[in-house]
């Protein structure tokens, strides 16, 4: 499988899915929004810590003769002892400084430090993600940079709405009316794939069964269609310090498709092999903290993911079912 050699970095993130269209209410002249107000050079140095771990059940391996069976499900089994000891906590420190302001928007920047590759004692690299800030909340585009090249071009495999969500003001609502108590309703479309990679990265196994090149041009996005998931986002008031308080909802309808193996590419004993993924469930829930000035100050999300994975080659079927749960924290350094 072909979409596990996908190289872009796995980074403990502060959203989870793409920009979300929140019903907001109309900003009547009287009422004030949650606005970014830190002046130019005023920054913030955070902790982000995050795990993810993978639960392996329903494992399903026939057609291939009760010996077949065994030594597949076996080799299967062991790769996802692997992806499990992958779960391990990720951390990393973040930092986020407002370069300058105008009456154009507010330029952010954003640094972290990261290795080139996995499995390399290659010193680590600043990257840098930069936006501007439109007035109204309205987000510009990302631009990526390091010194490393390698390493910049792993991360501009990721889409727009992915680079954003590494930011640890991702998430933060500028531009929206406030009131405690309120709860705004939203809907964004998560990239499938990236759910599935780790899942289809752990079976070498059935490389030999020519499944689909989820990574290639050939798959379409309408094989491949976006996740649709629905946010509610409940602003809870001030505390004591006058920190902003959120706290966010998100769920997904289950999804299911299925790709279709190379036209080119048959499988030994049958026609084209086939891959069916299923979303089962999706669920969300974070708490953020921003400070009066409108920087972020702290935040926490816990997510569950199930996935099911259905590959046909032949009469042969492979069925599995992930359960992944993630976690990240942000916080300020040295808390």
């Amino acid at each position: 499988m072909v979409a596990a050699q996908n190289t872009a970095p796995a980074l403990p993130r502060t959203s989870f899915g793409g920009a979300t269209r929140w019903n907001a209410a109309t900003l009547q002249p009287s009422q004030a929004a949650f606005e970014l107000k830190a002046p130019a050079g005023t920054g913030v140095t955070l902790t982000q810590v995050g795990s993810t771990v993978f639960e392996l059940s329903g494992l399903e391996v026939s057609g291939l003769g009760n010996a077949g069976n065994a030594a597949l499900e076996q080799q299967l089994r062991a790769n996802f002892q692997a992806l499990d000891a992958l779960g391990e906590s990720q951390s990393r420190t973040v930092s986020l400084q407002v370069l300058s302001r105008s009456p154009a928007g507010t330029e952010l920047i954003t640094r972290w430090s990261d290795t080139p590759g996995t499995g390399t004692s290659t010193p680590a690299q600043e990257v840098q993600l930069r936006q501007l800030l439109l007035p109204g909340g309205v987000r510009g585009p990302v631009e990526v940079s390091s010194p490393d090249p390698a390493l910049a071009a792993r991360y501009r495999l990721l889409g727009s709405a992915e680079l954003e969500s590494l930011s640890p003001e991702a998430a933060a609502p500028y531009g929206t009316v406030l009131e405690a108590g309120d709860r705004v309703s939203g809907l964004s479309q998560q990239p499938v794939l990236p759910l599935f990679r780790a899942a289809l990265g752990v079976a070498p196994a059935l490389r030999d069964w020519a499944l689909p090149d989820l990574s290639s041009a050939e798959v379409s996005s309408a094989e491949l269609p976006a996740l649709e998931v629905r946010r509610e986002r409940v602003y809870q008031g001030q505390n004591s310090r006058g920190d902003f308080l959120f706290q966010t909802q998100s769920r997904a309808q289950p999804w299911q498709q299925t790709v279709q193996g190379p036209a080119g590419i048959p499988a030994p004993d049958a026609g084209r092999s086939s891959l069916t993924l299923e979303v089962l469930d999706m669920a969300q829930m974070s708490q953020a903290v921003y400070r009066a000035d409108g920087l972020p100050h702290s935040a926490f999300e816990f997510s569950t993911l199930q996935l099911q994975v259905t590959a046909r080659r032949g009469a042969a079927t492979v069925r599995f079912t992930v359960q992944v749960r993630s976690t990240s924290a942000l916080r300020p350094l040295g808390n």
